[in-house]
């Protein structure tokens, strides 16, 4: 997998994670730290870049550990994990553009997963106005609560959807490879 992928999927996993704990973070900064973060300027986008690769990290690796039994769920369905690894194996070896394109999709598996996780608390920190959440964003917090409810559900699903398909693609075209 490039750098650029993982740094892409970082960033986008970072910022969804940025989202809903900035309103918690809110509560114990002093006000004159956060209107300097705002500026901007050189120090504070350095620091703002290095706030969302720490929370996409943190953010791909707790997803990681809650979805566990879901991928082993899924896995299981698909030829069970000695397969699919043996067909990853071969895939890996013998074909760069197969190799590419499953880098691709895990990656996207990887953003849905955790993106699912981050709206699902984002919902949770509006609903129960955390931080005072609907006086920083000036929404209902009903509507915009039920709005992240429902991308976490959608992020879920295409989380699941995405795995699947991801588990059927190594199969077929590591079955192909022999």
């Amino acid at each position: 997998m490039s750098t650029t992928n993982i740094l892409a999927e970082i960033i986008v996993v970072g910022t969804f994670s940025f989202l809903w704990t900035v309103p918690i973070f809110i509560n114990f900064w002093d006000n004159v730290c956060l209107q300097s973060l705002i500026k901007l300027n050189f120090k504070s986008t350095i620091i703002f870049l290095a706030v969302i690769y720490f929370l996409g990290t943190i953010s791909n690796f707790i997803a990681d550990k809650l979805f566990f039994g879901i991928d082993k769920y899924i896995v299981k369905k698909h030829g069970g994990k000695n397969q699919v690894r043996t067909n990853r194996t071969k895939i890996i070896l013998k074909s760069s553009d197969a190799t590419a394109y499953l880098f691709q999709r895990r990656s996207f598996v990887r953003i849905f997963r955790a993106n699912s996780m981050n709206c699902f608390l984002g919902a949770v920190v509006v609903y129960f106005n955390v931080g005072n959440v609907t006086n920083i964003f000036s929404f209902n917090k009903s509507y915009l609560s039920l709005f992240l409810a429902i991308v976490a559900v959608l992020s879920f699903w295409a989380y699941t959807v995405t795995l699947s398909g991801y588990f059927s693609y190594v199969n077929q075209t590591g079955g192909m490879l022999e």
